[in-house]
């Protein structure tokens, strides 16, 4: 009899097991194809109307067969969220989520909140209310899922009242995704639509640092707004952001492009008067045509020592050396540098082309001295 009821017990427990784990081993295959198009997808792609649908089709089967997937159901929340605002340019109020956040914020209460949005967007508020859906839902299962903040944040205006709460989600959702550079972006422009510029531009800084998608995104909307200086000032980019910046600003930007390269010239040089051994080669190699750029020629010709103190073989850096030291008229350092590049260099012609320039110069720098000199001398002679 003892052995009948253990007999029973488990496959009742076995039974049980299944009954639990059944939904989501339905849905796992539709799972695991989200996660598929989501890391083989690139991420400018995936904004696409067509991927967003087709996104949305695999997580609602997802959510259908497997309600306790929270991760699921919050990625379709914001999916619900990004699709209402697709559908803006065919509807008569043509205003983003993020501006009706905006203008709802004089509502007393809830029931006005969404009287008013309905009105507004008409049957575009259906996304809304199926986000809403979703995350209330997820809510009940789970507390500890950034995504979920992130939604509830962005629907916390539909209670009406007062921002504390909205404020607070929106911080939560940053505290347990510190080093998400896509809510960094959005929480700054949050923070900016509020006119908290602090608190935006420190977002922004982060965002930027996290990615360099973002950061990319972030050159592209402030720099045309604010100017090249203010961008400088308020980023304050390091030496690496620097480099992109300074691809970025001679791809769409050139006339903005000396100013950066400037920065970033001064930035290399004090990091090798500092801690040369901390300076990347990649930052050498860069801040030497930036110094060129900037007609910056001192610093130059600083920079190819420095690459050469590394690479005392490198032909470029010994031959930018050479032209530097020409600009700057260092006849030692420029023979010397010359010197080297007709008995070692493996372009013969740039060696002629450049001793050509430095006996043209020197004799063209000592014309004046040797006018003088045949003055003073006839001067005397009389």
């Amino acid at each position: 009899m003892g052995t009948a009821l253990v007999s029973a017990a488990l496959v009742i427990g076995a039974v049980w097991g299944v009954w639990q784990t059944w939904p989501a081993a339905r849905a796992a295959r539709d799972w695991e194809r989200y996660l598929r198009l989501e890391r083989d997808v690139k991420s400018d792609e995936l904004g696409r109307p067509d991927w967003v649908h087709r996104r949305m089709e695999l997580l609602e089967r997802v959510v259908r067969v497997d309600r306790g997937n929270v991760r699921a159901a919050a990625w379709l929340a914001e999916l619900y969220l990004a699709r209402f605002d697709m559908e803006k340019d065919h509807r008569a109020n043509t205003m983003s989520l993020a501006d009706l956040r905006s203008a709802a914020r004089g509502f007393p209460d809830g029931r006005s909140v969404r009287d008013w949005f309905a009105r507004a967007v008409g049957e575009d508020a259906k996304w809304v209310w199926r986000a809403e859906a979703l995350c209330e839902r997820a809510w009940r299962n789970h507390l500890v899922e950034p995504r979920l903040y992130r939604v509830a944040a962005q629907l916390a205006f539909l209670r009406g009242g007062d921002s504390r709460r909205e404020t607070w989600l929106w911080e939560t959702a940053l505290r347990l995704a510190p080093r998400d550079a896509e809510w960094l972006l959005v929480m700054g422009n949050e923070w900016a639509r509020r006119g908290d510029q602090g608190r935006a531009w420190a977002c922004w800084r982060r965002a930027s640092r996290e990615s360099a998608e973002i950061e990319l995104l972030l050159q592209q909307m402030l720099i045309p707004q604010i100017g090249i200086d203010a961008y400088l000032r308020f980023m304050r980019p390091s030496p690496d952001q620097l480099r992109r910046l300074l691809r970025f600003c001679r791809r769409e930007w050139s006339r903005d492009a000396p100013i950066v390269a400037r920065r970033f010239v001064t930035r290399v040089r004090r990091e090798l008067e500092c801690r040369p051994e901390a300076v990347p080669d990649r930052w050498l190699s860069d801040a030497s045509d930036a110094a060129r750029l900037a007609d910056a020629w001192e610093d130059a010709l600083r920079i190819e020592q420095a690459r050469l103190h590394r690479h005392p073989n490198d032909e470029s850096a010994r031959r930018k050396l050479a032209e530097a030291a020409l600009k700057l008229r260092r006849w030692q350092d420029a023979d010397r540098a010359i010197e080297w590049l007709e008995r070692f260099g493996t372009r013969r012609q740039v060696a002629v082309a450049l001793r050509r320039t430095w006996h043209a110069e020197r004799a063209r720098a000592s014309a004046p001295a040797l006018r003088t000199a045949r003055a003073q001398e006839t001067a005397q002679g009389e």
